[in-house]
């Protein structure tokens, strides 16, 4: 029996890894019964990200109610594993000890880009609350980890609103709490606090993006206009975002450094904001996939590679 593995990424705006390894394994075995299909649906940390992870892992689904990007609530699963059945080889790429728990999160099914219609695309008013939303509640769970996959994301707002969303105050130049903080309100932002934030275990960042955060490669001029920013917008966004970093700078010592960061630039700067005040590290997407499938393996294994 000739071995046959399929290993897809999404296809965007179209169908799923899986779905698409799913026709690809049913399409050849109408067409004989000789081959013996495996399939890996792949992912660097976009779509797809907690179903896949958290399926090979035979981890649970937990159902939650978050802040999308716009501020409308929108119902989403994360995924829970216990560290007992992830390869040891897994444990080691993200540094994890042998018994415990570590939690799945898929930013693009919290803030995604492709839940949002073309006319409302604008990272002037989108926002990572939701993000900070998922993380506060992971916060009350007994974990040894976070993995956060943050590919396909609607924003640009250097993760701010995440860590509004976990405690941190935000009060504009008036005294007023700011608790949709977004592009578009950082002009009025006077100080923050930290105080009343909640505490995460790890963080670990899957992403394959090594973009810092400012510059004409980083987050605004690399990835705005896909995010519905016009080229004057990207301009005023990069301006903006560079005196946020000067703000940010008064109350985060690292602020300025951590802005070139490689992979700071990620995902609208998510990492950036987080890394302020978490332990944060970020790991490459795909490699995390091939480590978790034993992807390399399974190649091997096989006779003939589809994808």
């Amino acid at each position: 029996m000739q071995k046959i593995l399929a290993a897809f990424d999404k296809c965007k705006d179209s169908l799923a890894a899986k779905e698409l390894c799913i026709l690809a394994k049913k399409t050849l075995e109408e067409v004989g019964q000789e081959y013996l299909v495996d399939m890996v649906p792949l992912t660097d940390g976009g779509e797809g990200f907690v179903e896949i992870l958290t399926l090979q892992a035979g981890g649970e689904f937990i159902p939650l109610c978050a802040s999308d990007s716009l501020g409308r609530k929108k119902e989403l699963v994360v995924g829970l594993c216990e560290l007992e059945k992830l390869p040891r080889m897994v444990k080691g790429f993200l540094s994890l000890p042998d018994r415990g728990r570590i939690v799945i999160i898929e930013m693009a099914s919290v803030v995604g880009l492709a839940d949002l219609k073309r006319k409302e695309r604008n990272a002037w008013k989108t926002s990572t609350v939701g993000i900070g939303e998922v993380l506060k509640y992971c916060s009350t769970l007994e974990l040894d980890a976070i993995l956060l996959g943050i590919g396909g994301s609607s924003t640009n707002d250097m993760g701010l609103g995440a860590l509004s969303g976990l405690g941190m105050e935000i009060f504009s130049e008036s005294g007023d709490l700011l608790t949709f903080p977004s592009p578009e309100t950082w002009s009025d932002l006077a100080e923050v606090s930290i105080q009343k934030m909640v505490s995460l275990p790890p963080l670990k960042i899957a992403c394959d993006v090594k973009n810092s955060l400012l510059g004409p490669t980083g987050a605004t001029h690399q990835f705005g206009a896909q995010k519905g920013l016009s080229s004057e917008d990207i301009v005023a966004v990069e301006d903006e975002m560079n005196k946020m970093v000067q703000k940010l700078g008064n109350c985060f010592l690292d602020a300025e450094k951590n802005s070139s960061d490689e992979g700071s630039g990620a995902a609208g700067g998510i990492g950036y904001g987080l890394g302020l005040v978490y332990d944060v590290s970020m790991v490459a997407g795909f490699d995390l996939i091939r480590t978790w499938f034993n992807l390399d393996q399974k190649i091997k294994d096989s006779e003939i590679v589809i994808t």
